[in-house]
């Protein structure tokens, strides 16, 4: 649901803000979708095409399995 979506997503923007602080969060961080959108050095430094990838796989799994899931729902009368 969005309510779950939305916790998530506050939940890897928090841990990301955290790690630059916090120093045993580095490796969970990579977790965090926003580990890999790098808006802080986008200008400098451009896109990073392997992070681009990684997210554009990422947003493909998680389509498939939303398919998949909502094909096998017992919608039908």
């Amino acid at each position: 649901s969005v309510g779950g979506a939305s916790i998530v997503a506050i939940a890897a923007y928090f841990l990301t803000s955290l790690a630059v602080a916090v120093d045993k969060l580095k490796t969970a961080e990579k977790l965090s979708p926003f580990h890999y959108y790098g808006a802080d050095n986008v200008i400098t430094a451009g896109l990073n095409a392997r992070h681009i990838a990684l997210l554009i796989l990422v947003v493909l799994i998680m389509l498939l399995i939303g398919i998949l899931i909502f094909e096998r729902r017992d919608i039908r009368g």
